[in-house]
């Protein structure tokens, strides 16, 4: 007999309800013993649910499936909180390097949550330069073992106080204001107070600094602003350009018979970009020959990808969201005979370039590159 989806809920419901009022008629000893039964039953699963999620990354199957990092897979699909997702990448992360705590998480002496804490520690202490062997490791979880989440802070902090310090806290206090505690150190707070004084006459306070420098950060790095600026003038400017090039195209064979090595030389910035001094058809010979791409077509990268990642999973449709770490990349590969033009021009994030490069090149290619942690 076939059950559609509402049948299955109510199955649900009538067990769950089921097993309350039977829980009711439970001795006081059964009870007590079928409770740490269940939460040992529960450990196990959290355990075989961490093994589960170790292939999911190890294949990369979020990448695949349009998610921008793992943690935004265990949110979005599998509907863990923001916490919860933290903990459990942690602990797989934690189990991975030393799988020895997968007997301590079995039998309790280690919570998911102490768990994440101490893997939060030795990631910190890596990015500090202070690196821990396996058997390191394994002696401070050992040490660590049946402690309280505060116990373990107390003794991390005792190890290395900048690591507890360096905590980044944000929450929101109101509908539209948010709080963000974090730690400096006195000589960028010196840097702020400076800047506070030279522009006091605007900048009444450190919300105001740091507004006022983001601002002109936005201005200066967003491509979409410098599209939305620049369109109006470059346009007519270009056409103009092109039109020149059309009835005198003897201007063009000039300039490559005239070039030397140094003025080429002279035309490409520290960052790599061909500057905006040459008229549009040549820029645009030596740019599709190139890899360094001209700053105007990267701006037309950036607006036409939405500043988003341009990743879709084929399966489901689902898009990447991802407006970090992004990266202009040639969708044929420049050594592959792709050219360096706009068509064949899009914006991927870290992880959904590795992922097609691997797809494009081969793993075991890539291997050396792959060493880099993807980001979570």
């Amino acid at each position: 007999m076939n059950f559609d989806v509402g049948d299955k809920k109510q199955s649900e419901v009538e067990n769950k309800s089921r097993f309350l009022s039977l829980s009711k008629q439970l001795s006081d000893q059964k009870l007590w013993d079928l409770t740490k039964e269940k939460a040992q039953q529960e450990r196990n699963l959290a355990l075989e649910v961490i093994d589960l999620l170790r292939e999911v990354r190890s294949r990369r199957l979020h990448l695949k499936r349009g998610y921008s990092s793992f943690h935004q897979y265990c949110v979005q699909e599998l509907k863990y909180d923001d916490g919860e997702a933290h903990r459990k990448i942690k602990t797989l992360e934690l189990t991975t390097q030393v799988p020895e705590t997968i007997k301590s998480l079995e039998e309790g002496s280690l919570t998911l949550t102490t768990a994440s804490q101490i893997q939060n520690f030795f990631e910190t202490q890596s990015k500090n330069n202070k690196s821990y062997s396996k058997i390191e490791k394994l002696e401070l979880v050992s040490k660590l073992e049946n402690q309280s989440k505060r116990q373990i802070e107390k003794t991390l902090a005792t190890i290395a106080p900048e690591v507890i310090q360096a905590t980044e806290k944000l929450r929101y206090v109101s509908e539209t204001n948010l709080k963000l505690e974090l730690i400096i150190d006195e000589k960028l707070y010196k840097k702020l107070e400076r800047l506070r004084e030279l522009t006091s006459h605007k900048n009444k306070s450190f919300k105001d600094v740091i507004e006022s420098l983001v601002d002109e950060a936005i201005s200066k790095k967003d491509p979409l602003l410098k599209q939305t600026k620049n369109y109006g003038s470059k346009s007519s400017s270009l056409e103009k350009s092109s039109l020149q090039e059309k009835a005198f195209p003897e201007k063009l064979d000039g300039l490559k018979k005239t070039a030397n090595s140094k003025s080429q030389e002279s035309e490409i910035k520290e960052t790599g970009e061909l500057e905006e001094t040459q008229s549009p058809r040549s820029k645009q010979i030596q740019s599709e020959k190139s890899r360094y791409i001209l700053v105007s077509i990267k701006n037309q990268v950036w607006v036409k990808a939405n500043s988003q990642c341009t990743y879709i999973d084929p399966i489901t449709k689902n898009r990447c969201s991802s407006k970090n770490y992004l990266q202009i990349e040639h969708i044929k590969p420049f050594s592959q005979g792709g050219l360096t033009e706009l068509s064949n021009l899009t914006l991927l994030c870290t992880n959904h370039n590795r992922l097609a490069a691997i797809e494009t090149f081969g793993k075991e290619k890539m291997e050396k590159y792959l060493k880099i942690p993807l980001s979570n």
